[in-house]
């Protein structure tokens, strides 16, 4: 991370350029009476360097006298005054006239879109209704075996694709008396075994009475030839099974379909039929009567094509199941009608109506089969249409089956009246009403200008000196931030380059370490060095917890934490001792356990506990949780340092205070990051002010951390085992929320040992951080092979080659090529199937960058050196992988049984 000194500059404000052009048509153009420069620092005068005004015509730094109005100004208003007036009422004629011209066409192509749409899908569903016909003759091609069971099944083949009729049927030509016959017998016993309530007479017809002079249903008395409706579903239905053997050659409006299927080979369509009882005059039926094909194998058919097809399939439909299939998209309210238009002699002539729904919007054209109900519409003519609907009707012929159709698509004339007519008026008064208000503000106002323009030049001068205000504050953030750093920074590391330099010159003498002073020197210098770089690593880090915390992105896993063995003791044997002169001392009782972060509880009490070893010459530092009377838990550090002097209790927990040792080491971070982590968990903590170590002349201090949680009970911890049991995995969720403790973690509480054998890749293109890299491995774990990759293509190309166990990734890499990220070089990885353990680096905070990429783990820069730091970074790069494959279990099993054994599995591709 590089900081570059902040660039101190001085800023010019404008007068806005539209405030400036208002100015110079109302006022006389530069007649600012006097100029005042703004004082920056509030002492009176007037300073240079990054806190200067610069002054000039025209700027914000200038008080804005009182201006004299423009002379013909007067003149000039009443003509404005009516131009304003006269454009107003034009525009807002014009937008009137051009907006509801435009909504109305657009109102209706909408209806004429939905009347297609419409009539498409009656034609649609017609075709079905066809096909239907031929599949079902072709499925009853085997006449003579034919019978009524066989013929359900067909029902129900057609039944399954959800086509809505009253009934389909075949009707077969019979010839002779003794087909006729055996067709009855079969009938009777199958309506004898399924229906036995049912009354069959045989063949039936329309039968003519010369007594009466009536036509009625009977017996059908002996003819040449037949077409009973012999086989009919479903005969659930009570009408179906009184039609069933009814001869439809004896129904006047079935014999024109049936003769002329019979004549051309064609489908044909019957006219309408009335169903139901009277009074039902728009409830109508049609029947579709289809004579299949002829089949040059067939008896029904030879060359002289002087042969009748034997056989019709019907489908006898409603009308208003037609309607009732059409879904209209919209929210308007609309109807479709339906009339016969075949056998009309004249243009004059009415067509007979077939049937008319109503479509509520959003839902299909819902009809019943009951006309009480009033769901289908009342019977009328294509005239009365005509005359009632005006505008919004839509006509079209449909031809099917030998028949002629007109469907009738119509909605009611406000329906498709668009509701942005009203916002087109309105917007066209408002137009002319904007121009009359601003005439009106013109002629109002020209006599205040010089008041106005007071007001908006110190309305400007405030607006400017806020501005300023708050560019000084960023700058002074900025520079603040900037001197932080260097002052943080600028001790440890003219330290370390210094120890650097003794080092280099004590390896470089002609006898380098010969004697114990020279090597007690030197080993001295290399402590130095790595305090130095500790103390600056431990800064950035503590910088990113900080960042992460202000954006709430610290992860924060709340679980049973014992605070004597789990937090305090470890603390304890973490801090740094200055000789016999200062104890550690731990107070707190036995199996006192809480719901709270580990790590993150650690992390606090760790970081307030080396605060204050850095200032306890002698006495004690001393770590305390207690109980108190309300059952809450709270900790306490306290020590019998110098204490903190009342000027900066006030700044204590601010994010960038001074340092609160007299030479000024030690970094402003530490207390606001504790504080953001103890307010993460849901604690508080400060400064008791009324402390004293007791220890003459070191006043001492006392942080305490109020938890905000009671001890668990023994029922709370027995249900928390319970769930953890039935857990596969219960480490932390969190790759990287253990990288600010990595430091901490002593060697009584680190996990199972590391495998004796992985194959690494580490891909840097730093070649510096890749040697450092391998020899810090080959140190921890000497037997680890690694391999080293400069950039994300290569090691693209060693993935295909070679199988690694565990590969770590770079986010930033150069390269001649495609120069990949880590990210993308992740990305590319699990693309090509690679199964391997992925762990990203950077020294951003690109945790959730690689997570969302396909990595198992994340590390931030730089990574550690030292063995055992090293070795836990690496156990918990490997249980990342455990915890994404849900499988820390079956990890852990493998450990034991194959104590040296290798991982080389993960790396299978």
């Amino acid at each position: 991370m590089k900081f570059f000194p902040m660039a101190r500059r001085t800023e010019e404000f404008d007068v806005p350029h539209d405030l400036q052009l208002i100015m110079d048509d109302i006022m006389e153009t530069g007649q600012l009476q006097s100029q005042l420069c703004l004082d920056v620092d509030g002492d009176g005068s007037v300073d240079g360097g990054d806190n200067a005004s610069v002054c000039s015509n025209g700027t914000f730094m200038s008080h804005l006298s009182a201006i004299r109005p423009f002379p013909k100004i007067r003149q000039r208003i009443g003509l404005v005054v009516s131009l304003l007036l006269l454009v107003g009422a034009a525009a807002g004629a014009t937008l009137i006239g051009v907006g509801t011209s435009s909504a109305q066409k657009e109102q209706q192509k909408e209806f004429e879109r939905l009347a297609v749409d419409a009539a498409n899908q009656v034609d649609v569903a017609l075709k079905d209704y066809l096909q239907t016909a031929l599949w079902v003759h072709q499925a009853c091609l085997q006449r003579d075996t034919m019978n009524h069971v066989d013929f359900r099944h067909v029902y129900q083949y057609v039944a399954s694709t959800g086509l809505s009729f009253q009934s389909i049927g075949l009707a077969r030509k019979v010839v002779s008396e003794t087909e006729r016959a055996s067709l009855e017998n079969q009938t009777r016993a199958f309506l004898a075994e399924q229906y036995p309530v049912t009354p069959y007479k045989g063949f039936v017809g329309n039968q003519f009475d010369p007594a009466s002079g009536v036509r009625s249903i009977g017996v059908r008395r002996w003819q040449t030839f037949y077409y009973p409706a012999h086989f009919l579903e479903p005969l659930e239905d009570p009408l179906n099974r009184a039609g069933l053997d009814f001869d439809l050659y004896t129904s006047n409006k079935q014999q024109y379909a049936l003769e002329k299927a019979i004549s051309t080979w064609e489908p044909a369509m019957s006219a309408r039929i009335q169903f139901g009882s009277e009074g039902k005059s728009s409830h109508y039926t049609v029947t579709l009567l289809h004579p299949g094909i002829p089949l040059s194998s067939s008896s029904d058919y030879n060359n002289n094509d002087t042969s009748v097809p034997m056989d019709l399939s019907l489908i006898t439909l409603k009308v208003h199941h037609l309607l009732s299939d059409i879904h209209v998209g919209s929210d308007k309210e609309t109807s479709a009608y339906l009339f016969d238009s075949t056998d009309l002699l004249s243009d004059d002539e009415q067509p007979p109506f077939l049937g008319g729904a109503k479509h509520c919007p959003h839902q299909p054209l819902v009809v019943h089969d009951h006309a009480d109900e009033n769901a289908l519409l009342p019977e009328t003519d294509i005239d009365n249409l005509r005359q009632q609907y005006k505008q919004n009707i839509y006509e079209t012929r449909l031809s099917f089956a030998s028949r002629e159709w007109t469907f009738v698509f119509v909605a009611d004339d406000g329906e498709f009246h668009d509701s942005t007519v009203g916002f087109i008026y309105v917007g066209g008064i408002m137009v002319f009403v904007a121009c009359a208000c601003l005439a009106l503000w013109l002629y109002t106002n020209h006599k205040k200008v010089s008041k106005i323009t007071q007001v908006r030049s110190n309305a400007e001068t405030d607006k400017a000196r806020l501005k300023i205000d708050n560019a000084r504050k960023a700058a002074k953030s900025e520079r603040e931030f900037t001197d932080f750093l260097a002052h943080e920074v600028r001790n440890p590391l003219a330290a370390c380059i210094s120890a650097c330099s003794f080092v280099s010159a004590t390896v470089n003498e002609a006898e380098p370490l010969v004697t114990e002073e020279s090597r007690q020197s030197a080993r001295e210098d290399v402590a130095i060095i790595d305090t130095s770089l500790q103390f600056i690593n431990d800064l950035l880090r503590n910088m990113l917890d900080m960042h992460r915390a202000s954006r709430n992105q610290l992860s924060i896993d709340m679980a049973p934490v014992d605070i004597l063995r789990d937090v305090l003791e470890p603390v304890a044997n973490m801090v740094y001792h200055r000789g016999d002169d200062v104890n550690v001392e731990i107070h707190c009782p036995e199996d006192l356990l809480v719901m709270t972060d580990r790590l993150r509880l650690k992390q606090a009490v760790l970081n307030l506990s080396r605060n204050s070893s850095k200032f306890v010459e002698h006495g004690f530092i001393r770590l305390r949780a207690t109980v108190n009377e309300d059952d809450l838990v709270f900790l306490y550090i306290e020590d019998s340092g110098p204490g903190i002097p009342r000027e900066k209790q006030r700044t204590l927990f601010a994010k960038f205070q001074e340092s609160l040792d007299s030479l000024a080491q030690g970094t402003g971070l530490g207390l606001n990051l504790v504080k953001k982590i103890v307010e993460l968990m849901g604690g508080n903590i400060w400064l008791d002010e009324d402390y004293d170590s007791g220890v003459e002349g070191c006043p001492g201090a006392r942080f305490v951390l109020s938890l905000n949680v009671r001890p668990l009970s023994e029922a709370v911890l027995t249900k928390q085992d319970s769930k953890l049991q039935q857990m596969d995995y219960t480490a932390e969720t969190d790759p990287t929320r253990e990288d600010s403790m990595s430091h901490d973690i002593s060697a009584d509480e680190l996990p199972s040992p590391l495998p004796d054998s992985l194959k690494v890749l580490f891909v840097d293109d730093d070649v510096m951080l890749r040697k450092l890299f391998s020899r810090s491995l080959k140190r921890a774990m000497p037997n680890w092979p690694i391999r080293e990759a400069a950039n994300g293509e290569t090691a693209l190309k060693l993935v295909e080659t070679e199988d690694f166990d565990l590969i770590f990734i770079d986010q930033y890499m150069s390269s001649a090529e495609k120069q990949l990220l880590g990210t993308e070089t992740v990305r590319a990885l699990r693309s090509k199937g690679v199964t391997s353990i992925l762990c990203g680096l950077s020294a951003n905070d690109m945790e959730s960058a690689f997570l969302n990429a396909g990595a198992n783990a994340f590390l931030i820069k730089p990574f550690p050196c030292k063995t055992e730091e090293l070795k836990e970074a690496l156990r918990r790069v490997l249980q990342s992988q455990a915890r994404s494959q849900n499988s820390m279990r079956s990890l852990a099993s493998w450990m034991d049984e194959v104590p040296g054994g290798s991982m080389g599995s993960a790396g299978t591709r």
